[in-house]
């Protein structure tokens, strides 16, 4: 009668399913590379949407410059918020959220306030993985922040803006960058900005303080 195995008895049987092992690793191998690498991509996609959608804010933004900082003339007390404004003139993608008068959610979390100071000041901050606070009621950096984001708002929202911008600092740090018309030798200027310099920046934070990007128009 024939033999099942080939002829070769148990040690082809047994090879069989060594090799059979084999082609398995490397499946479960190459499916945990597709889903990193997956995950690579759907991140840096939602980033690139994320600088997207704030450059669109911005560019609106600005071109009401003159008569948006006219809003908080006078006013004491921080300014006016422009939440509201931003909002009815469609300059906030429907898939972003008023979380109040002050503070607007972006699709990803991260909580965005925009307000003219009471010195005229047009200022946008950005708390990236939005407000986080502990059991003493103090507010800190979000355990959901982001350095990468962080690194790609300076990067490809802040330093094409050199000529624009007073300044994009850290709040929460000593990390500030200027734009042309406020740079000196004593500070550092956003058209000269290194990555490194970015870098450093976005890992600045202090853990107990907020930590927002902010810009100052």
């Amino acid at each position: 009668r024939p033999r099942m195995t080939g002829g070769r008895g148990a040690n082809s049987f047994g090879r069989s399913m060594i090799e059979m092992l084999g082609v398995l690793a490397i499946i479960a191998v190459l499916s945990v590379g597709g889903i990193a690498g997956y995950s690579q991509a759907m991140e840096k996609y939602k980033m690139n949407k994320a600088i997207g959608d704030y450059n669109m804010l911005i560019f609106g933004l600005l071109e009401h410059e003159a008569d948006l900082k006219k809003l908080a003339t006078g006013v004491a007390g921080g300014g006016a918020s422009l939440i509201n404004y931003v909002d009815s003139a469609g300059l906030v993608p429907q898939n972003w959220q008023k979380l109040g008068d002050s503070v607007i959610s972006d699709a990803y979390g991260n909580h965005i306030q925009i307000f003219v100071h009471e010195y005229g000041k047009l200022v946008i901050d950005f708390y990236l993985g939005g407000f986080e606070a502990g059991d003493d009621k103090v507010w800190r950096k979000s355990k959901a922040f982001n350095p990468k984001l962080c690194r790609e708002i300076f990067s490809n929202v802040a330093a094409p803006l050199h000529s624009t911008l007073e300044k994009a600092w850290m709040y929460g740090s000593n990390a500030s960058f200027f734009g042309d018309k406020f740079c000196s030798k004593n500070v550092t200027c956003l058209r000269d900005i290194t990555l490194q310099q970015i870098k450093d920046a976005c890992y600045s934070c202090e853990k107990e303080k907020y930590c927002a990007v902010v810009f100052w128009f």
